[in-house]
This record gives C-alpha cells, sequence and structure tokens, in this order.
C-alpha cells in the first residue's frame, strides 16, 4: 500500500510544472506575476486548510523562481519564461532570491530565527559583494547576537520580569542588551543588501507550516520576521491555515483574545 500524497520533491514538483498535472500551472504564473508587481516591503498570507497543497504550491513558485534566476539555476535544469497550458509569465527585469523555511521542522527551537538564519545560511553560502565576509558569516554573527540578547525576549512584565532578566544576564548592562538588540534590524538589513546587488533584485521569503507550530514559535517566528525583515528589499509569504492559526493563538491568550484581528498585523494582502 502507497500513501496518496506525495512528498514536494524537486523532481516531482518539475514533472508537474512541465504537464500541468495538478492544474495548477495558471495559479503558479499569477502568483510569480504578482511578486513582480509588488514594490518595496510586503507580506503575504497564502491562506488555505490542511490539505489543499499549500506546500506543493510554494515550492512550485520557489521553482519557477530559481531557474529564472542564472546564478541559482541548475545548468541542466529548463529556464520556466512560461509555462505549459499557455500561463506566460511577466518578463522579469531583475531575477529574484527565493528562500523556502519549513517552521514546523524548526518549532523544537527556542527562538524562531536561529534555524531560520542557519538554514538560509546553508543554502546561500556564497561570499558577499562587499567584504570577504561570506554570507554564512555574517548570518552566524547575528544567530550570536541573537543568543546573547534571547533572554530579554522571554521577560516577562513587572518587577519579578525584570529581575529574572538582570539575574540572567549576570552582571551585563542592560542598557547594551537594549542596544544590541536595536541594532539587529540594521545587522538584517546589512545581511540582505550585501548579497542582493549582485544575485538577484529582491528576496523572496517563504515561510511554511506555521499553523502546525507550537503556537509560541509561530508568534515569535511572525513578530521577528515581520519587524526584522521589513525590507524594501524583501517580501514575506506566509503559507497557513488562518484558522488553524487563530484557533492556536487564542489558546495561548485565552479566548476572548480577538486572535483573527490579532494576524491581520503580519500580512498586507
Amino acid at each position: 500500500m502507497r500513501r496518496i500524497d506525495q512528498d514536494p520533491s524537486d523532481e516531482l514538483i518539475f514533472e508537474t510544472l512541465r504537464n500541468d498535472s495538478v492544474g495548477r500551472n495558471s495559479d503558479v504564473a499569477r502568483f510569480i506575476n504578482l511578486i513582480q508587481s509588488i514594490e518595496g516591503s510586503y507580506s503575504i498570507f497564502l491562506d488555505a486548510p490542511w490539505g489543499e497543497g499549500k506546500t506543493f504550491f510554494v515550492k512550485s513558485v520557489e521553482a519557477v523562481l530559481k531557474t529564472r534566476n542564472s546564478f541559482l539555476k541548475d545548468p541542466d535544469t529548463e529556464t520556466f519564461d512560461a509555462l505549459p497550458g499557455g500561463n506566460t509569465l511577466d518578463k522579469q527585469p531583475e531575477p529574484y532570491l527565493p528562500f523556502y523555511f519549513n517552521a514546523w521542522e524548526n518549532d523544537h527551537y527556542g527562538d524562531p530565527l536561529c534555524p531560520l538564519l542557519a538554514d538560509m545560511a546553508s543554502q546561500y553560502d556564497f561570499d558577499t559583494k562587499t567584504d570577504t565576509a561570506s554570507f554564512s558569516d555574517k548570518a552566524v554573527t547575528i544567530i550570536d547576537m541573537i543568543s546573547g540578547i534571547a533572554s530579554l525576549g522571554a521577560m516577562g512584565g513587572g518587577q519579578t520580569g525584570l529581575s529574572n532578566a538582570l539575574n540572567t544576564l549576570k552582571g551585563k548592562d542592560l542598557l547594551d542588551q537594549f542596544k544590541e538588540r536595536k541594532e539587529l534590524r540594521s545587522k538584517f538589513d546589512e545581511l540582505i543588501e550585501s548579497v542582493l546587488p549582485k544575485y538577484a533584485s529582491k528576496m523572496i521569503l517563504f515561510i511554511d507550516e506555521l499553523d502546525r507550530c507550537n503556537p509560541l514559535f509561530s508568534i515569535r517566528l511572525l513578530e521577528q520576521t515581520k519587524r526584522l525583515f521589513a525590507n524594501d528589499n524583501v517580501i514575506l509569504v506566509y503559507s497557513v491555515d488562518s484558522i488553524q492559526l487563530a484557533n492556536a493563538i487564542a489558546g495561548v491568550y485565552g479566548n476572548q483574545f480577538d486572535s483573527k484581528k490579532y494576524l491581520e498585523r503580519f500580512y498586507d494582502m
């Protein structure tokens, strides 16, 4: 007996795109054309119930975008300037740098940014244009910074929370810790701007399986990526079942909390 659904391997995705075997090439083309029309920083919720094929869809979009970037393209793979079925893709003036992150596979980590950056560094381990430090070296520097100030992210309110944070810091100046947190955003900008001029015009960050994660991990991931990746050269795409995610968040904050309204903070479309 074989499972009905199949893992979205690269081979299966390319086969599906070539033959339009699931009838979604037109949706993939429209979504890519939508992304190419976006100016500045933007975030999208790709919203559908479990089992509707969100992962296969975003990995198909990622695959097409990679074939249209000569730096990322496999020499043995065709470039998809049009998808079978009469679905022409708009001409893109510059290539994109897509990155796929499965949140569910990493929700056992305390801070979501550390596995996200580590995964990103492993995929894009190349020298940057601006200096001798590689993309992965710059990512590791940010991971170290996150690890150093992670205790403040878990700091509760009131005098007890502040006391616990002070004890955790073990004498390190509290003001320095907050300064490091403010510097974190500029470090993310440096990371993005050091690599994009040479290899792409924009980064497309696909965050998948968010609704399956530990609710606290999902909340942290949403808040941190929306804030720290707020760069004119970054588009965030959250693949999610918003109803399930809202229910999970309500389980953390209570049924009186308007979790659906809360989620609206994180998407433009």
